[in-house]
């Protein structure tokens, strides 16, 4: 997978399959044909539910980070660091 300025392959994926499914649903609704535009539905389905992932994924990270016993093995691990 290729890279955009910096956006990782998660959100490249989601971005394309984003792009990708609103094109089916144009395209189906424009030329009658409920099959495309049903493909265009399942895909924006599937980037919503990777998003929530992402989302649950970024919460549960912020979690570990903030909590007290991280921040004090994050402040021994600098005062070694600063001693060498």
């Amino acid at each position: 997978m290729f890279l955009i300025a910096g956006i990782c392959e998660t959100q490249t994926y989601s971005v394309l399959t984003g792009l990708m499914g609103i094109g089916f649903i144009l395209y189906g609704v424009g030329a009658g044909n409920l099959a495309s535009a049903a493909v265009g539905a399942t895909m924006m389905s599937a980037v919503t539910a990777q998003y929530g992932r992402d989302v649950e994924a970024k919460v549960d990270e912020e979690k570990l980070r903030s909590s007290p016993a991280n921040v004090l093995v994050t402040a021994r691990d600098l005062l070694h660091q600063r001693q060498h």
